[in-house]
């Protein structure tokens, strides 16, 4: 009976590696997708400081456009996280389709974050709001192969 970190042992080497010709290009779609992840960063660190830190306050009880917006982001953050789990996957089942699909799935709902959180909480636009767009604009110029 093979032990716990045969089983884990067996499952880590599975992953086929890149062919040394790479006919379906994936080390360009890595590194496009890498890219954008890096873009990915620089929005989530920019949410947190442009965004979570100027939160107003929160209304005891009931919803405001602030509340429904936060419940929002979380939802959106939660399936980015599993999305992105689910891309990293692509890349190890060396499936340009899938990864093409998921890579496109993942940006996309990343974009549609940064235009939630496009405005500020309490006025029409500050610092991020135009950043915001100049971040969905490099996100889109990455190379993306299809």
């Amino acid at each position: 009976m093979p032990s716990v970190q045969d089983i884990v042992d067996e499952m880590m080497a599975s992953g086929q590696a890149i062919p040394r010709d790479d006919p379906d290009r994936i080390r360009d779609r890595l590194e496009s997708c890498l890219k954008k992840m890096r873009l990915t960063t620089l929005l989530y660190q920019a949410i947190i400081r442009r965004r979570l830190k100027t939160l107003p306050p929160l209304p005891k009880e009931g919803s405001s456009h602030v509340t429904d917006r936060l419940d929002q982001m979380v939802e959106s953050l939660k399936s980015l996280s599993h999305q992105f789990d689910e891309l990293a996957g692509t890349f190890y089942d060396l499936d340009s389709d899938e990864i093409d699909r998921m890579s496109g799935q993942c940006f996309s709902d990343v974009c549609a974050l940064s235009e939630l959180l496009q405005k500020p909480w309490d006025k029409d636009s500050d610092e991020f709001t135009e950043w915001a767009e100049k971040f969905r604009t490099q996100i889109n110029k990455v190379e993306t192969l299809s």
